[in-house]
């Protein structure tokens, strides 16, 4: 009788206390959300400096991210980079760059690129992190055969047919994204890590199910409907790693 009631106690204690344990991890997150957006905006970089240096010691990463008044031109004459960042700069154009096909990494996130029409020239490309472009069309990154990691979520991109064609990638981040067709990523038999969150028009994902090596999953269940919440339940229950955020993530 009385392991019985042990039992009793400690069931219904686990019933109370779990829920609590949700709410207070949910608090946590949304505390650190307000936090982050509370920080001070990054330093910006003397572009002209950061480039100096770089000619000067032939390095092979160059970081312009945040960057004032870089001339883009001048690295077109540093062959010995192969890792360019230069998000969130002025670069409103693909021009400057296209004489550096041996880059093998490109960040040109939250720049003023609207066309990638000529990206297929950086044939060595193993990771873009292109995010927050006003793109429509990525038809070209398609032709990236080398590339494994692509993050290219855009208010104005709906159509990502162009990405079965990438069958070396191994994370793809798609956040934000008015997509609500992702059928295409089934020919991605080596995809490992996959981020759709803040996805209003993704309802169906269950083609991630024939993704044979998928190891970690980021969405936003609440934009699920019944049949993908049980999407998220089998991702699971395969041990795929999923983390279902109940609310629109703060970007």
């Amino acid at each position: 009788m009385h392991l019985r009631q042990a039992l009793f106690v400690t069931a219904t204690l686990i019933a109370f206390v779990a829920p609590q344990l949700v709410l207070a991890e949910a608090a946590l997150r949304m505390a650190e959300t307000a936090d982050m957006a509370k920080m001070a905006p990054p330093v910006p970089k003397d572009g002209p400096k950061v480039i100096a240096e770089c000619a000067a010691v032939k390095c092979t990463t160059i970081d312009l991210t945040h960057a004032l008044e870089a001339d883009y031109s001048t690295l077109a004459g540093m062959p010995h980079i192969d890792r360019l960042m230069v998000s969130y700069t002025d670069l409103s154009s693909l021009d400057p760059l296209l004489a550096m096909t041996q880059l093998t990494e490109l960040h040109i996130g939250g720049t003023k690129v609207q066309d990638l029409s000529e990206i297929g020239q950086f044939t060595k490309l193993e990771l873009l992190h292109a995010q927050g472009l006003g793109l429509s069309d990525i038809s070209a990154v398609g032709q990236l055969g080398e590339l494994k990691e692509l993050v290219i979520g855009s208010p104005h991109l709906s159509d990502i047919t162009a990405l079965k064609n990438l069958h070396n990638l191994k994370r793809l981040d798609l956040t934000g994204a008015p997509v609500s067709d992702i059928s295409a990523l089934t020919a991605l038999s080596n995809l490992e890590t996959i981020e759709l969150l803040n996805m209003s028009q993704l309802k169906d994902i269950s083609p991630l199910l024939d993704l044979p090596n998928l190891k970690h999953v980021s969405v936003t269940v609440a934009n699920l409907d019944a049949a993908g919440q049980d999407v998220v339940a089998r991702l699971k229950a395969k041990g795929i790693h999923v983390q279902a955020f109940d609310m629109m993530a703060v970007c």
